[in-house]
């Protein structure tokens, strides 16, 4: 017999996924309920260069620096955005 906790999907099922929205502060118990990581993906995350801000005892992680990690290649290349300017030629190029 099963113990009861886990289910047909097991143990560490997805939940529905939230928005991370910008401009926010999270702590770290955000990414284990919303992203349902763990310690060792967070460890992970932190290695592979997601910030960290410390008080105290407290850890927290900014959403814009989340979401930057998140979108980023994994080859450690972040994405080239669009041109400002509306055009498809260089940047910086009058």
């Amino acid at each position: 017999m099963t113990h009861p906790a886990r289910n047909h999907a097991g143990p560490h099922r997805d939940g529905p996924a939230e928005p991370i929205e910008p401009g926010q502060l999270w702590p770290l118990s955000l990414l284990h309920t919303r992203l349902a990581w763990g310690a060792r993906s967070i460890a992970a995350a932190q290695r592979e260069g997601l910030v960290v801000h410390r008080w105290g005892k407290r850890a927290y992680v900014a959403t814009d620096d989340l979401i930057e990690f998140l979108t980023r290649s994994k080859a450690g290349e972040k994405p080239v955005a669009p041109a400002k300017n509306g055009g498809g030629g260089e940047e910086g190029v009058n």
